[in-house]
């Protein structure tokens, strides 16, 4: 069965919360707003009230 491929070649290494919120700003900082939004959901997967991925995505919110 071949590998899936992933969209976000970052997805396959494991990242603290920390790294993770730093590449998402990252990314958005730099117009990536989808990816971006994919790591601050997956932040809040982890820890939901993470106070600064909530109020990024709603930046995102407001950008799109």
């Amino acid at each position: 069965m071949p590998q899936r491929r992933s969209r976000y070649p970052l997805e396959r290494f494991i990242m603290t919360i920390p790294e993770a919120f730093q590449t998402a700003i990252l990314h958005h900082k730099n117009g990536r707003l989808k990816e971006a939004e994919v790591i601050y959901r997956q932040i809040l997967a982890v820890q939901p009230h993470h106070a600064d991925a909530l109020h990024m995505l709603g930046v995102i919110a407001t950008q799109v």
